[in-house]
Order: structure tokens, then C-alpha cells, then sequence
């Protein structure tokens, strides 16, 4: 089930206009980088995931007539590089992880300095519970 509001909340409440180009790791389908990107005009996205994820995610992007700003990288977060980016999401991607080992600082901060010094990282671990750290 897509995470439709709380994506569209994130894309029109945090200051985009202080940013150009926004990663959404572990981006599955791709709809919070598509929230992003159809509320900022001026955004340019990627999502990055694992290989497999690459035609439901560009199929997605491009029913949302997105393909000329938001493009797929290929790749898993926790061994290699993050795209670069002036904004790095996380979200909804620590599911089948305790909540000690996805509140744990390290990540959070590991993932955060790969790839922006800028943005935010959220997690929703639980029904209610957001993690989100700025950057």
C-alpha cells in the first residue's frame, strides 16, 4: 500500500525551494520522490533501490509524466555510495528491522553524510512513531 498522504504531506510541507535535487533511498514504486517532484516544480528527483525495482519504479515515474526529472539509481544503501543529493529520504524501508536498529544514530548519520549536507532523513518504524533527523 502506497504511504500517499503522508508523501504528499512531506512534499508540500518541507522548504523545498532551498533545494534542487532530492534522493528517496529504498524508493520502491517511487511515490514520494513523484509527490516531491509534481508539488516542486523546480525539483529534480532520483530513486534509488535495488535493481529489481527499476521498471515499477520508471513505469510509475512516467504515468506521473515524470521521466524528464526524476530518474532510477540502482543500488543498495547499505554497501554501497548514495547518489548525490541536496536532500536525502528514507522512508519506510526499515520495516522488517527492530526499533533499536533503525533509531540507531550511525545509520542515520552514515546515510545522511554519504550523500548531503543538507535535508532530512524520516523513517516510519511504527504506526505513529517518524523518526527524522536534520542534516
Amino acid at each position: 500500500m502506497l504511504a500517499i498522504r503522508g508523501n504528499i504531506a512531506i512534499a508540500r510541507k518541507f522548504p523545498w525551494s532551498k533545494y534542487r535535487i532530492a534522493v528517496d533511498v529504498g524508493t520502491a514504486q517511487g511515490d514520494l520522490i513523484t509527490q516531491v517532484a509534481l508539488a516542486n516544480p523546480h525539483m529534480e528527483g532520483i530513486g534509488y533501490d535495488l535493481p529489481p525495482v527499476e521498471p515499477v519504479f520508471e513505469d510509475y515515474i512516467a504515468a506521473n509524466g515524470l521521466s524528464n526529472r526524476v530518474k532510477f539509481a540502482p543500488g543498495s544503501f547499505l554497501n554501497q555510495p548514495l547518489p548525490k543529493a541536496d536532500v536525502v529520504m528514507m522512508g519506510h524501508i526499515l520495516h522488517d528491522w527492530n526499533l533499536e536498529l533503525a533509531n540507531h544514530p550511525s545509520l542515520i548519520w552514515i546515510l545522511a553524510m554519504t550523500a548531503s549536507h543538507n535535508g532530512f532523513l524520516g523513517q516510519q518504524v511504527s504506526e505513529g512513531n517518524l523518526v527524522a533527523q536534520p542534516v
